[in-house]
Parts: structure tokens; sequence; C-alpha cells
């Protein structure tokens, strides 16, 4: 529930949340118009897609932080390295794209602001 002052009669009306248009005042019987501040359909996409891709970028940031596996007792000097070597390029594909993630977040949270902000101002 909103409660705003008539701008003919300064009388307190309730309106429903959300509502936005013309409405006759209760008290005056004259039309005015209000517009609901609601942050709109877009910024809450965008803000859950930055969410989404925040958690990404944790989930991805922890494999890429996983603890090493030990290498084999039998493994010969050539497959300890292969072994190294693909353990360490997993390692840092996950490292960039929990990097990656990461800015897709926040690019998708500054969109958002932008646009609440951008609304906001609109008279």
């Amino acid at each position: 529930m909103v409660e705003l002052q008539c701008p003919h009669c300064n009388e307190d009306v309730e309106l429903e949340d959300g509502d936005s248009g013309l409405f006759n005042c209760p008290y005056c019987d004259k039309e005015f118009y209000w517009k609901s501040r609601r942050p709109g359909k877009l910024v809450t996409v965008f803000l859950t897609i930055s969410i989404i891709f925040a958690i990404g970028s944790g989930i991805t940031y922890y494999l890429s932080t996983g603890e090493q596996t030990t290498e084999c007792e039998d493994c010969t000097l050539e497959e300890s390295i292969g072994h190294s070597i693909g353990t360490g390029l997993a390692e840092a594909v996950f490292l960039e794209q929990s990097k990656f993630c990461g800015s897709i977040s926040g690019i998708f949270l500054l969109l958002s602001i932008i646009i609440y902000a951008a609304k906001r101002a609109r008279p």
C-alpha cells in the first residue's frame, strides 16, 4: 500500500503497490497521475543474471583451487609431467572462467544500477 497526497486538496490517498496511471481523488474527485517507483522487469532480470554469474564465478574459482591429486607411484617421468601439465592447465582454465563470470556479473550489476537510477531520476 502506498500513501500519497492528492496534488489538488492535499488529502492522503492510498493506492496499491505497483499501481500507475490516472486516479480520481476520493475527497475532491479531481484526477491526478501517479507512477509506481518499482524497479521494473529489466532491472530484475539483470540482477538475476548477475547473481547467476556470481555463483558461477564462485564455483569455477573453487574448482581452480582444488586439491592437487597425488601422482601415481608407478608412473614414468613423462606421465608425471603430462599429469602435472594437464592438472595445471585445467586449473588455469577454471581460474580464467571464474574471472570471466565475475566480470559478466559485475557488468550486469552495473547495468541494473544505471537503469534503476535512470528510472528514479525521471519525473
